[in-house]
């Protein structure tokens, strides 16, 4: 490309286009009818104000917390009364009897089906695919159900314990292809959430501390261990715990317990810190996230429980709830000596758990502390993510920006896993994009604009020539001649710019088309009004 190549624009001529047709979807519809270059800063910041990431209870994002659970248990409060919890042998004969009819249906159509000592073993890949309408964790259902009406909250802790472990164990053992098992065990880890929260406000700190201990000792069974997202959901309970002062301590004791359980799993299966990967985790991270707020449990809080999230831990796609931005580790059962699923469970532990350490931090009332965590935690996509939302939710755009080039420049690639891919569709250089809006740096914001158009491969940078557009006004001439000048018709590219031939037709740019059609002789037929 000849740099020093300088072109003045033909002059504009009558054609038959407009800038209504250069919206080439709906949103580049509505950017026009908005007439407002600050469309990207409105809705990012709607998304902020309605996300699940921005509570009420307290000051700051969080990644596993959602306001819903606390709402719901509150609501489900009245529901609630002093009413007897079925026992152990009942309990587990009422979850055992579906699931052995429903393992006994299945013996008797699957050819390698085999009875020894009273249990029937058949290949999983032999099986049909599991159902829930098959009812067989009815048995679930009906002891959850039991336990969650009632305020005798160590003994229902203990079975809503039991119907996870056993329910997990039995999906680990079906033919779960298109995960209607394993959605089953997030939605009822989740109203274990809502139920632990009601726990946490209601029942005697030291009575709330031996049921989150219930289900904590379940969470660090062998057969969770395996299953970070449910391992996680379950000690996220303890967030409820963080919000009074006098059972703060149980949430940290809940935290130190998993990290001890996967750091003697690692040493069981051999796993080194290098081989795990991940960014912190073990026991020494305790001592970084935890310590301080353990022993000053006793200090200032805010509120908090436990709740969905959204994201991906290790470098996700899109944001989702139910803590699916955690990786899948789809059908991994108790299998510890498989080197290969120990190491991915124990390194998707390590990630997910600066989530738990973070959301415990804000529960605490730690805020400068979680704020600090996120930022030394930056090269976690849903770690970046939520600090974006800190320093916008308090309109400190001033940090954001230099923040945000840091980012592009150190991580160009990372993914912003907790927000729409069209909310941020250009990744870090979207996040400047609305940091400038909101600073009113105009002439930056043309800059960028330009360099998208020139640069542009994707039809949705069709939106950047409409910012542009609204920006410019008296200036707009000039805009489009150092267009016309950056690009140099397309010297020493290899793609055609669609977004820079719809600007052709729309200013009658006919002696640009003309040479920009001598280096792409394909673009002609679309070209063809200016060349006639």
């Amino acid at each position: 490309m000849n740099d020093n190549t300088t072109h003045s624009r033909s002059a504009r001529e009558p054609h038959p286009y407009s800038w209504a047709d250069f919206a080439m979807d709906d949103i580049a519809q509505m950017h026009i009818e908005a007439c407002t270059p600050m469309l990207e800063y409105d809705e990012f910041m709607m998304f902020l104000r309605h996300s699940w990431m921005v509570s009420p209870d307290f000051d700051g994002p969080t990644l596993l917390w959602n306001a819903d659970i606390g709402e719901k248990s509150r609501q489900s409060d009245t529901e609630r009364g002093d009413t007897p919890v079925v026992d152990d042998h009942s309990a587990e004969r009422m979850i055992t009897t579906p699931m052995q009819w429903y393992m006994d249906s299945l013996a008797a159509i699957v050819p390698t089906a085999q009875h020894v000592d009273d249990m029937i073993q058949m290949p999983i890949n032999d099986m049909p695919t599991f159902r829930i309408s098959s009812m067989a964790l009815a048995g679930v259902d009906a002891v959850a159900g039991n336990a969650m009406m009632s305020t005798r909250w160590v003994e229902s802790a203990h079975n809503l314990g039991t119907c996870v472990a056993m329910a997990t164990k039995f999906v680990a053992n079906v033919a779960d292809r298109d995960g209607e098992g394993y959605d089953y065990l997030d939605d009822l880890v989740t109203r274990i959430r809502v139920y632990m929260s009601s726990a946490a406000r209601n029942a005697e700190p030291s009575v709330g501390g031996q049921a989150l201990r219930e289900i904590v000792d379940v969470a660090c069974n062998e057969d969770l261990r395996l299953n970070t997202m449910l391992m996680i959901g379950l000690l996220s309970c303890g967030l409820s715990f963080a919000h009074w002062d006098d059972s703060r301590t149980y949430a940290y004791d809940a935290l130190g317990k998993a990290l001890s359980t996967m750091s003697e799993f690692a040493r069981h299966n051999g796993i080194s810190s290098s081989d795990a990967g991940g960014t912190g985790g073990g026991t020494d991270g305790a001592k970084g996230a935890g310590g301080s707020h353990a022993s000053g449990a006793n200090g200032g809080a805010t509120g908090t429980d436990s709740g969905n999230g959204g994201g991906d831990a290790a470098g996700g796609d899109d944001a989702v709830d139910d803590f699916d931005y955690l990786d899948d580790l789809d059908d991994l059962d108790d299998t510890k000596e498989d080197p290969e699923t120990a190491q991915a469970a124990h390194r998707q532990f390590r990630n997910a758990v600066l989530f738990l350490r973070h959301d415990l931090m804000r529960a605490s009332g730690d805020v400068d502390e979680a704020d600090q965590f996120l930022l030394d935690h930056r090269d976690v996509p849903a770690m970046a993510s939520a600090y974006i939302c800190r320093l916008a939710i308090q309109d400190r755009w001033e940090e954001l920006l230099p923040f945000a080039d840091a980012m592009k420049r150190d991580h160009p690639d990372q993914k912003l896993p907790l927000y729409p891919r069209e909310l941020v569709p250009y990744g870090w250089d979207s996040v400047r994009e609305i940091a400038m809006e909101a600073l009113g740096m105009g002439l930056d914001l043309r800059d960028m604009y330009r360099e998208r158009i020139v640069e542009a491969y994707e039809p949705t940078d069709t939106l950047a020539a409409l910012h542009l557009k609204m920006l410019s006004h008296r200036s707009w001439p000039d805009q489009l001649e150092q267009i016309v000048n950056a690009y140099d018709d397309g010297n020493g590219r290899y793609a055609r710019n669609t977004i820079y031939e719809r600007l052709m037709l729309i200013e009658g740019m006919r002696d640009e088309a003309r040479r920009y059609c001598s280096n792409f002789p394909e673009a002609r037929e679309d070209l063809a009004p200016l060349l006639d």
